[in-house]
């Protein structure tokens, strides 16, 4: 969980300090790949990013400033940011709040009214994007990268309502009328209103080969993409996904932690209601295969999220869980815990609390009926201690724990109706103030 931090100036120096402060999405197996550096501007406040051989700087104007300006920036937006690639050029720019930006000299926007806009160069589906949004009916200039032959304009995320833009040209400029917010095509690679054909995958399994048709759609920077939700394979397994020249996205609707992305190719679990995408330039579209590599028959398909209690922060319950109590109780709850785990590093540690408390599950919305399994592994000395699957419609099974020294394997069925399902430890006072129950390798789905 995030902690809270209280910053206070106790010095006259230090209450004219300011922190700007970045914040970076990245995947948590990579690392953050961002460098970040403060840097000193005219008219306002500064930070230079790298990642990727791009370096980026975001200048933000200060309220008592009418312009801000740096390394050849010059804006009167609240904010501003230029990113340049490997070679200096320009990659991207933004504007936030302003009427103008200029770069290296050369004014790139200019409007009659605030607007916040926003530009990318050679885009895989056009020589240039560019997003306007004015505050008002804004009449506005555009330098661009190159000589716009034609300027399709577009509503957000609605590329294929496109229509020819009004458009004055002179060279690399562009002037035009921008009522609501707008997104210009300049030399589109692609005839935005003609609708796209399906992309094919070719499925493999043990049943043979078939095929699977995956909508497309064109993504807000003109590359392609191919998806399907909730897509049910014929077999449930671990596939090897394969798409040359193209990018990968193998989502699971239970457990996102196994969800897997990559270019090219993929091995990832094939589940029921899965979400697949595949991204790729226009013009180049890549062959796409789906081929059984470990296949889940026989075995229990867990939809629990974190049932291996692998992922948490010390002192906190287990990451998706959550406990419940009536808050009449001692320091104590459910703990993640490395101690002693039966399956991989880190496990489930259950002080006895002084009124009976629970443990639940990220919820699950089963999509179908039937009979589904629950499996994990206890021990320790707790007398009141038991797990309970609630369904819909009553649909649910209760499994006491017994007290033991060693690992115990636990398992129940119980039929369930479609909806709203979750699992839940639960632990009591009685016996010894000091007992512990250890939980690990929970389990929760059907048996294919």
């Amino acid at each position: 969980f995030p902690q809270t931090y209280h910053i206070r100036a106790t010095t006259a120096a230090a209450e004219q300090e300011r922190i700007i402060a970045v914040m970076d999405a990245y995947a948590e197996g990579d690392g953050p790949a961002l460098e970040a550096a403060e840097i000193t501007a005219t008219g306002g406040q500064a930070v230079r990013l790298k990642r990727d051989g791009v370096a980026e700087t975001v200048l933000i104007r200060d309220a008592d400033a009418e312009v801000a300006s740096l390394d050849g920036i010059d804006t009167d937006g609240r904010l501003a940011s230029v990113a340049r690639g490997a070679d200096g050029q320009v990659a991207r720019w933004l504007l936030q709040g302003g009427t103008r930006l200029s770069i290296d000299g050369q004014q790139v926007f200019a409007s009659d009214m605030p607007c916040d806009a926003a530009a990318q160069y050679a885009a895989p589906g056009a020589d240039a994007l560019v997003q306007v949004k004015p505050s008002a009916p804004a009449t506005v200039n555009l330098r661009l990268p190159v000589r716009p032959r034609v300027v399709m304009a577009a509503a957000p995320d609605a590329p294929e309502t496109a229509q020819p833009a009004k458009v004055r040209r002179d060279d690399r400029r562009a002037r035009l009328i921008v009522d609501t917010e707008t997104v210009l095509w300049v030399n589109p690679a692609l005839d935005l209103p003609t609708p796209l054909e399906p992309l094919t995958m070719t499925v493999r399994d043990g049943d043979g080969e078939h095929e699977v048709a995956l909508p497309t759609a064109i993504a807000d920077n003109g590359e392609i993409i191919a998806y399907g939700h909730f897509v049910d394979p014929r077999e449930q397994g671990v596939y090897d996904f394969a798409a040359e020249g193209a990018e990968l996205l193998v989502q699971d609707r239970w457990d996102q932690s196994v969800s897997v992305k990559g270019d090219d190719a993929v091995s990832a679990p094939w589940r029921e209601a899965a979400e697949i995408y595949v991204r790729y330039a226009p013009g180049a579209e890549p062959v796409v295969t789906a081929t059984l590599r470990d296949s889940y028959s026989g075995e229990l398909v867990n939809l629990l999220r974190n049932g291996s209690f692998e992922e948490g922060s010390p002192d906190y319950p287990p990451r998706t869980w959550t406990i419940s109590h009536p808050r009449q109780m001692g320091y104590t709850w459910p703990f993640w815990s490395q101690e002693d785990a039966t399956d991989g590093v880190s496990c489930l540690k259950f002080v006895r609390p002084e009124v009976y408390m629970t443990l639940t599950s990220q919820p699950m919305r089963l999509r179908t009926g039937g009979t589904y399994t629950l499996r994990f592994m206890a021990r320790g000395d707790a007398t009141v201690a038991k797990a309970t699957v609630s369904g819909q419609l009553g649909s649910a099974v209760e499994v006491p724990i017994e007290p033991s020294d060693d690992w115990r394997a636990y398992e129940a069925t119980v039929e369930m109706q479609p909806g709203y399902t979750t699992v839940r430890f639960g632990m009591g006072s009685g016996g010894a103030p000091d007992q512990v129950l250890w939980v690990d390798d929970v389990q929760f789905g059907r048996v294919e």
